[in-house]
């Protein structure tokens, strides 16, 4: 299956007669010095003139993938919008009112209790920024307009309101190898103090970097993409009006921060939404049109990603070479990890879908185990998840 003919065969029987000229190898952006590193700027037109779409294997990201049904007794259902990953544990986070955290068991999905609930009670939040799991600490929840931090132990029991050195809105963090948090805010003008600081587990404040150049519209619809390893961290602050349009890079030692990607529309009338985001290796961003409502939802997305050393990229798309050639609409890389969210009968007709598409091909063991897979979903089944472990590339 995985040959090189047969692999354009499926290429072309799932996404039709794309052209795939090599548009990898062209170079579509410059590197200058910026701060202590590079600053990436994307030259737009370079990106515009390259019209093909590559076709990008999800094995360049990962080394490989899991696949965990989550359990479907009555207590565990949920719907699904973020995922969380730990060694042994996975964290649910869904956007509809009235759905709590949830903890399942990485290895086969078990259900292991709610991580508290949506309310205005101690430990009780109106909505989730963010999630971490650490395995010998427990879970820790950053909720939206919040002084604390909540933790609690692996059977959901609360153990400590940590207090925040500073209010945040809405926010991202991480907990170091020193037991310390890294926390990052949505910048909102006039309302925020900082935009990233180092805090001990009292509130003590290590080192920040003031908000006031990062100043955004206050605008609950920001939305905060963080990479982080060791030494430093990524951050894009997506709001609607474009306002921080570039990727900044915290260095997590001296406490310096400077802009490390950015696009130059070279004073064209782009005026679509823009969001990047960083991993290992590469840059990835999307153009975004929208749907006017009230609520805004994206009715088209146009992907493009740009390999870090040799600066070269263009519009993509990816598949999951993994299973079934899956199209990944959205890829989601967090924590070191790629998460995909299936609803159970939607993902077992792109399999059949798949299996009916290369009906003429050789049957063998991976084509019977998708049958198998199919076959053994069934009407009411929890939300299913595919993550993969990020390949270890250079920054």
């Amino acid at each position: 299956m995985r040959e090189l003919i047969l692999i354009i065969q499926i290429l072309l029987i799932i996404m039709g007669c794309i052209s795939c000229n090599n548009s990898d190898k062209n170079t579509i952006a410059t590197r200058t010095p910026s701060g202590s590193g590079y600053l990436i700027t994307m030259d737009y037109s370079k990106l515009k003139a390259s019209q093909d779409t590559l076709i990008l294997p999800l094995s360049k990201f990962v080394k490989n993938i899991e696949i965990i049904k989550l359990e479907r007794s009555r207590e565990a259902m949920t719907s699904v919008d973020i995922v969380f990953v730990s060694e042994n544990y996975i964290a649910t986070h869904s956007l509809t009112p009235g759905v709590d955290c949830k903890l399942f068991r990485r290895s086969d999905g078990k259900f292991l209790g709610n991580i508290g609930a949506r309310g205005r009670g101690p430990f009780e939040y109106y909505e989730l920024s963010d999630v971490i799991i650490d395995e010998s600490k427990g879970v820790f929840l950053l909720p939206w307009m919040s002084d604390y931090i909540f933790q609690y132990d692996f059977d959901g029991k609360p153990l400590k309101q940590i207090p925040l050195a500073f209010k945040i809105n809405k926010g991202v963090f991480e907990l170091t190898r020193d037991s310390t948090f890294i926390i990052t805010v949505a910048p909102f003008k006039d309302m925020t103090k900082a935009f990233i600081w180092e805090q001990d587990f009292e509130g003590n404040i290590i080192k920040s970097v003031g908000a006031e150049p990062f100043f955004v519209h206050p605008d609950f619809g920001v939305e905060l993409n963080q990479w982080s390893d060791d030494n430093s961290l990524s951050i894009f602050v997506f709001t609607m009006i474009n306002e921080l349009d570039s990727i900044f890079c915290y260095d997590k030692l001296s406490g310096e921060i400077y802009p490390e990607f950015t696009v130059d529309y070279k004073d064209s009338d782009f005026d679509r939404d823009r969001m990047y985001f960083s991993i290992p290796g590469y840059y990835f961003g999307n153009f975004i049109d929208w749907e006017r409502t009230p609520s805004y939802t994206a009715i088209h997305r146009d992907f493009f990603y740009i390999e870090k050393e040799s600066l070269n990229g263009g519009y993509y798309k990816i598949l999951n070479d993994f299973f079934a050639y899956l199209q990944i609409k959205k890829p989601i890389f967090r924590n070191g990890y790629y998460t995909g969210i299936y609803y159970p009968e939607l993902l077992k007709e792109e399999i059949n879908s798949y299996l009916r598409k290369t009906a003429h091909l050789e049957n063998n063991s991976e084509k019977q185990e998708l049958e198998k897979f199919a076959a053994g979903i069934r009407r009411g089944d929890n939300t299913i998840i595919i993550i993969g472990k990020l390949k270890d590339l250079e920054r």
